[in-house]
C-alpha cells in the first residue's frame, strides 16, 4: 500500500492518491471478508490471485477520482463533480471489470486436483475485482466530494483573509 500510495503522489494529487490506496485497502479486507464467508481460505493460489488484481483494483480508483477531479476542474460543485464523474466512468469500469472476470472464469471448468486448485483463483478475481467496483463507484465519490469541499473551503478562507489584510 505504502508503495502504491508513494507511485500514485508522482501522478495524482495527494488526495486522490490517498482515497485511491485506501479504496484498494478496503477491496482487499472486502474480498478477504467475502472470500471467509464462502469457504475460500488464503493460500499460495489466492495470495496470487490478489497480487494478479492489485493494478485492476488500483485501476479503477485512478479512473473515477481522475474524472472526479476533472469534472470539478470544469467548474462543477465538488458534491456535481462526484456525481457527474462516476457516473459517467460507471459502465466503462463495469464493462472493464467484467471482461476480467470472464477471462478467469475458465478457469473453473478444470477437473480434477488440479481444478480444484485452480478454481479458487477466478473466484478470488472475481470476489477482488466486485469489491473494487462498488468501492470506486459508491464509496470513491462520496470521499472525492468531501476533499474536494475541503479544498473549496480553505480557498474561500485563504481569500477572505487576504481581503482582510488588505483592509485599511
Amino acid at each position: 500500500a505504502v508503495l502504491v500510495f508513494l507511485t500514485l503522489m508522482l501522478m495524482l494529487n495527494w488526495r486522490a492518491a490517498f482515497w485511491v490506496t485506501s479504496g484498494m485497502g478496503v477491496a482487499i479486507l472486502g474480498t478477504l471478508a467475502v472470500m471467509y464467508f464462502v469457504g475460500t481460505t488464503l493460500n499460495l493460489l489466492t495470495m496470487v490471485g490478489l497480487i494478479i488484481v492489485v493494478g485492476i483494483l488500483v485501476d479503477d480508483g485512478i479512473v473515477v477520482s481522475e474524472n472526479i477531479l476533472s469534472e470539478h476542474e470544469r467548474g462543477l460543485s465538488p458534491t456535481q463533480a462526484a456525481i457527474k464523474g462516476s457516473e459517467s466512468i460507471a459502465w466503462p469500469v463495469i464493462g472493464t471489470v467484467t471482461t476480467t472476470i470472464v477471462a478467469f472464469a475458465p478457469l473453473l471448468l478444470i477437473k480434477g486436483r488440479i481444478g480444484d486448485l485452480m478454481g479458487a483463483l477466478p473466484i478470488v478475481v472475481a470476489i477482488a475485482l466486485t469489491m473494487s467496483v462498488i468501492e470506486s463507484i459508491f464509496v470513491l465519490p462520496a470521499h472525492m466530494a468531501h476533499s474536494l469541499e475541503g479544498i473549496e473551503r480553505r480557498r474561500r478562507e485563504a481569500a477572505i483573509r487576504d481581503v482582510q489584510h488588505l483592509e485599511p
